[in-house]
């Protein structure tokens, strides 16, 4: 139970703000030597982090993709290809894991050049260019969130739309690859307790990344980032 607690808190935490759950789950599964059997955690604590976006962004929902229908669709091709492609790939890093240190600083150094530029909107030459560098984000190390709001705000989006075009961008691909994978879910107390953790910690975390963005210190968490490829260097 605890483990899978502190497994769900790190997820909910780690999924939105831009220092890769993906990185942080096999740093934490190394130290703890703990590796949940099969995929049905990770699916569940996956959905349980949608429905923290459905909830932080339900009166924005409708308005959103309304508008950016179109940007959407563009902007999951190049990384929903690659996942179909080539997840036996990506895959292998999740399996060296003295590769992390490395994808951690490439992560720091992307958070540390990302700041604000323009105030433009984002449209479908954006949305495709946002996509393809969503493909990095399959490395474990390397934040979704991360890539895909710095290459917004460097091809000149404002924070806000950055902010939620990232996450309402992803939305469909969590929820789908949810629902496919549905069938490995095992509800039971333990994991029970984990999607709630998981899902208040993942509104927590949307709070604080919106109110970082608004003061424009997102590139802050380049430090964090950096010092924890640092340290993964010298323990795995």
């Amino acid at each position: 139970m605890i483990k899978v607690s502190l497994l769900s808190l790190i997820q909910g935490l780690t999924e939105f703000l831009p220092v890769s759950s993906s990185g942080h789950l096999v740093l934490i599964q190394e130290l703890l030597k703990y590796n949940p059997e099969g995929i049905g955690l990770e699916v569940l604590l996956h959905l349980s982090t949608s429905f923290a976006i459905i909830v932080y962004f339900y009166k924005k929902l409708v308005p959103f993709y309304k508008e950016y229908y179109k940007e959407v669709l563009i902007g999951i091709i190049p990384a929903g290809v690659a996942g179909i492609f080539f997840k036996g790939f990506f895959e292998k890093f999740f399996e060296f894991p003295h590769f992390l240190g490395i994808f951690f600083i490439i992560n720091s150094l992307i958070l540390f050049f990302a700041k604000q530029r323009g105030k433009e909107k984002i449209n479908l030459k954006k949305a495709l260019i946002i996509g393809f560098f969503q493909i990095f984000a399959l490395f474990p190390g390397i934040s979704r969130s991360g890539i895909t709001i710095s290459t917004a705000l460097l091809l000149g989006s404002d924070s806000k739309d950055s902010f939620e075009f990232s996450f309402l961008m992803g939305l469909p691909l969590i929820l789908g690859s949810g629902v496919v994978e549905f069938q490995y879910i095992s509800l039971n107390l333990e994991n029970t307790v984990g999607f709630i953790l998981c899902f208040i910690f993942g509104l927590i975390a949307l709070f604080i990344l919106d109110k970082i963005l608004k003061i424009k210190k997102f590139h802050y968490f380049s430090i964090y980032t950096l010092i924890l490829g640092i340290i993964a260097f010298f323990i795995l």
